[in-house]
């Protein structure tokens, strides 16, 4: 009788299922959401005063920082915190509660698209939107950048950006773009009510030829004077500005 081979075991999901942050404000915004499902906290020193309360608040298991290899040369300030990733929301679901979005176009750089994120929970943006392939997706790095904000802005990795855009044009959203080259600055947004999803593309290539035909207006940043000076602004501070331009002073804390 012909003997069957075992089969190998598959690593279990939980194995891959797993997101490595790191840095005091990253770890700390973590261990305060509750949505946020907890490993292992490794530090390099003893928890005191709000972070011990928090960690034995989640009760999540604390070891030594040493007693583990992660990558090198991360800026972890002695703090590195092993869990699951945050559950994706749902378009629909942004555009039910929402009101301006930020839609990034194959932004590879993690420490923009954190940037990015911190500058969206300042100004109360309802969450940022970036396709799935060609773009920098959840990890330590971008969660370090966004020094918190990856825990209370919604991050949706959509299968396809455009398409994306286009739902939220059949919803009513008005899709605006900006580019360095656009013939009308940007300018104040013309009322609360209107729904607006505004798109940034890479410092290199701008927007892609798909992201862009769903703009419905393209914009630049500043006058002709500042664009020719300065033809090109980092992702994260363009983003930025924008907001500032779109939301006036950022909301009030209750």
């Amino acid at each position: 009788m012909r003997k069957t081979r075992p089969r190998a075991q598959k690593p279990s999901r939980a194995a891959h299922d797993a997101e490595i942050l790191y840095g005091a404000h990253a770890v700390k915004a973590a261990l305060k959401n509750p949505a946020r499902k907890l490993r292992h906290l490794y530090t390099a020193a003893p928890l005191r005063g709000e972070m011990l309360a928090l960690a034995e608040k989640r009760h999540v298991a604390v070891a030594p920082l040493a007693a583990r290899r992660f990558a090198p040369n991360i800026a972890h300030q002695g703090l590195v915190l092993l869990c699951a990733p945050l559950p994706q929301p749902r378009l629909e679901s942004l555009m039910q509660t929402a009101s301006l979005l930020l839609a990034l176009d194959s932004l590879t750089d993690g420490r923009n698209v954190g940037a990015v994120l911190r500058s969206a929970a300042y100004f109360g943006a309802g969450g940022v939107l970036l396709p799935q392939r060609r773009s920098a997706q959840s990890s330590g790095a971008l969660a370090k950048a966004a020094s918190g904000a990856l825990e209370s802005v919604p991050l949706l990795s959509v299968p396809n950006l455009s398409h994306a855009l286009s739902q939220l044009r059949r919803a009513g959203w008005r899709v605006l773009g900006l580019e360095a080259q656009a013939a009308q600055s940007l300018a104040a947004r013309p009322s609360k009510n209107t729904r607006l999803v505004c798109v940034l593309g890479a410092e290199d290539k701008g927007l892609t030829p798909a992201v862009k035909a769903q703009c419905q207006e393209l914009r630049r940043l500043g006058d002709a004077s500042a664009s020719a000076a300065m033809p090109s602004l980092n992702v994260a501070a363009a983003a930025a500005i924008a907001l500032h331009v779109l939301c006036g002073q950022p909301p009030s804390p209750s």
